[in-house]
């Protein structure tokens, strides 16, 4: 499938993928190319203009002609070097082709000329944790959160940085603060996994008992009847696993309700129900063998 880039990450600096059509590629290719011919002949009567070369570099990026815009991004900086969108968007083409030495040096530039800008604190941070650096990561983002105690991407970044290595606590708490200034079903996610790893099953009840109402996936349902099947409510688990097969449309989810549906059964005596799913489990998950 053809990729286009559509948006944005941050603070407009690192660049996104998502899928399109091959005809609204197309047109958008085509409609990019004429625009880079016009700016080419603006450049032409304008050499000395960057913000010229910055416009066609964006052009180029979007059309992921990423060489290209990186040399747009550095003849603006020749003519202009304290330009900041050119900076900022060869910083991302840096990052985007694993170039992080390069893209690091841009945002450093960045920093000097910024210094209370947390945009550019974060997106430093994205590219610090890209390469391993979590110290450096969250050193930024601390400096991000305290200039601005509420803000998202940092807020979010700093918590998956604290759930990977393992303090669990701390990512609950910047999930917490993301979640009242915005819910997001993804971050209940997380903090519900975090919850998970700290053994407050009640506390990841409740959020998984969020995402089973704000979402139609089977997988929360699924999740949450394991959960009380830890807390030996074998009744509430096996409604849980009814209501996640009447969600499932796919093999996988389906194979995996029926077979904690009979866990859950078989705790609550009905050792024939039990056997039915674990009979329907086993077919399916034949089948679904054979048909791969």
């Amino acid at each position: 499938m053809r990729h286009i880039r559509t948006t944005v990450l941050l603070s407009a600096t690192f660049v996104l993928f998502s899928p399109a059509r091959a005809g609204e590629i197309d047109d958008l290719e085509s409609s990019g190319n004429r625009r880079v011919s016009e700016i080419s002949k603006r450049l032409a009567a304008s050499p000395h203009d960057p913000s010229l070369y910055v416009a066609r570099a964006r052009l180029y990026a979007q059309m992921c002609m990423d060489r290209k815009s990186i040399e747009d991004c550095t003849a603006a900086l020749k003519l202009d070097s304290r330009n900041v969108e050119a900076y900022k968007l060869r910083a991302s083409l840096y990052a985007s082709n694993s170039r992080q030495k390069e893209a690091l040096e841009d945002l450093d530039r960045l920093r000097e000329m910024r210094p209370d800008d947390t945009g550019i604190m974060v997106d430093r941070a994205v590219v610090y944790d890209s390469c391993s650096k979590s110290a450096n990561a969250l050193a930024d983002l601390d400096r991000a959160l305290k200039l601005e105690p509420n803000k998202l991407t940092a807020l979010a970044l700093r918590a998956s940085i604290y759930s990977r290595s393992g303090q669990y606590k701390k990512a609950i708490a910047d999930y917490t603060t993301r979640l009242k200034a915005r819910p997001s079903l993804d971050i209940y996610n997380l903090r519900a996994s975090a919850y998970l790893k700290l053994g407050r099953y009640k506390d990841a009840l409740a959020d998984y008992t969020y995402l089973v109402e704000h979402s139609t996936d089977p997988e929360p349902l699924i999740v949450r009847g394991d959960l009380k099947m830890r807390l030996a409510d074998y009744k509430g688990a096996t409604a849980d696993y009814s209501k996640a097969l009447q969600r499932s449309t796919e093999n996988a989810s389906t194979i995996h309700a029926l077979s904690r549906r009979a866990e859950s059964l078989e705790k609550l005596g009905e050792k024939n129900l039990a056997a039915r799913d674990r009979s329907k489990a086993s077919s399916l998950e034949s089948a679904y063998r054979h048909s791969r």
